[in-house]
């Protein structure tokens, strides 16, 4: 009985895995527009993300340095939108934030 489970349960987990070229990020060259729209909107809208961010992280200091969460902080209010905003490919809106 553990046999025919064992293969069951093991045919069902082939079957239902998916193969690792369709999970592979797709590297597609941005168009015009996506340029265009990344250097006029996107980029500026980054810039002020990142001064609000800052804004944010100093003011909540007090608050997150007894919860020992200042690491978190950072990452998520300085790091992520300096990286979106700075180190992101010009016109790669879809890469996430974190590199």
């Amino acid at each position: 009985m553990k046999k025919i489970f064992a293969v069951i349960l093991t045919v069902s987990v082939l079957l239902c895995s998916v193969p690792a070229t369709s999970l592979a990020y797709e590297e597609k060259e941005p168009s015009g527009t996506e340029i265009a729209l990344d250097i006029i909107l996107v980029r500026p809208l980054g810039v002020a993300s990142v001064a609000a961010g800052a804004v944010f992280f100093v003011v909540g200091l007090p608050f997150t340095l007894p919860t020992m969460s200042v690491g978190l902080a950072a990452r998520k209010l300085v790091v992520e939108p300096f990286k979106y905003t700075f180190v992101r490919p010009i016109g790669d809106m879809d890469r996430p934030a974190a590199y």
